[in-house]
């Protein structure tokens, strides 16, 4: 990373990502995009298949992340070590793009469960991936002392963004887990809202975590919502989830509810290919550090057009 030592510390950081050195085009920053990528597998519960307990296992990190932690960081919103912890890094950090529109913190959270075997990840982008050793050491504290499992055969990777698929058929895009989109008035009424909203929430994901990575992307991003609008996107399956998970913060349980959509996209995707394939790492949506948004990509066949 292009991160002087001196600027390791919390303010330097929120100061850095809200006011990046670099400016790139899209194709550019895919080729410098980081990931560390903190893999724990465990044997699986049945408590492990409902999509809440990401949730449970978000709040025990926390609270192991706590555990490592000095006092001065717990007692402030702000954390004066330098570097930061990464409980500050991943649970109170706070920067912003414009007003009112804030830059995500930098990780996104997978667990899927295959048999008797489930595989949690966290996956860090950019400067975060600094954290991975920290965040890997309060995973393994909070699997054990906080949620009493057993996890096995950790390991931390970098991973590289596999290309996109290409076909003249179009692209599927299946999510695995529940995707929460937040569509307003105008969305709902236009014809093209939700896949407009989708696909420029994929990219307000990208252009935030590229802050991580010391970048502003720069490009005509309203001539990629007009893009966006002439896109295609034909519902193939949607299956429902419905769940709840408690918020220690609001002293209280919170529902929750998501679709898992399965679409087949068409017309010009040039243009959002980029964003699709760092999709795949970052999640897209609200709630991607509880594990909502994660899709993948597929090619599309002639049995799909």
């Amino acid at each position: 990373m292009p991160w002087e030592a001196e600027l390791i510390a919390s303010d330097a950081i929120k100061d850095r990502v809200e006011n990046p050195q670099i400016a790139l085009d899209i194709d550019s920053f895919a080729e410098r995009f980081i990931q560390s990528a903190i893999t724990i597998e465990m044997p699986a519960t049945a408590e492990m298949r409902e999509p809440r307990y990401l949730g449970k296992l978000r709040g025990a990190l926390g609270e192991a992340l706590k555990k490592l932690a000095c006092t001065r960081c717990l007692q402030t919103k702000t954390c004066a070590c330098a570097p930061p912890s990464a409980f500050h890094l991943l649970y109170r950090f706070e920067a912003a793009k414009t007003p009112g529109l804030a830059i995500p913190r930098p990780f996104a959270a997978a667990l899927t469960v295959s048999g008797r075997t489930a595989a949690l990840r966290i996956s860090l982008f950019g400067l975060a991936v600094e954290w991975s050793e920290e965040i890997a050491a309060g995973l393994m504290l909070a699997l054990q002392d906080g949620l009493g499992l057993q996890p096995n055969n950790r390991h931390i990777e970098s991973p590289a963004i596999e290309p996109p698929p290409w076909s003249p058929f179009g692209m599927i895009m299946a999510f695995e887990t529940p995707l929460n989109l937040r569509l307003n008035r105008h969305d709902r009424a236009a014809a093209s809202g939700p896949q407009t909203k989708l696909l420029m929430s994929i990219i307000t994901r990208v252009t935030g975590i590229a802050r991580w990575h010391d970048t502003k992307i720069t490009g005509d991003f309203a001539a990629l919502k007009d893009q966006a609008a002439r896109t295609q996107a034909w519902l193939l399956d949607e299956p429902q989830d419905h769940w709840r998970r408690y918020s220690n913060r609001q002293q209280r349980w919170i529902p929750m509810s998501g679709a898992k959509p399965v679409l087949l996209l068409q017309g010009d995707l040039a243009p959002f290919l980029p964003y699709l394939a760092l999709g795949t790492a970052l999640h897209t949506g609200s709630h991607t550090a509880l594990g909502l948004g994660r899709y993948s990509l597929h090619p599309a066949t002639n049995d799909n057009a």
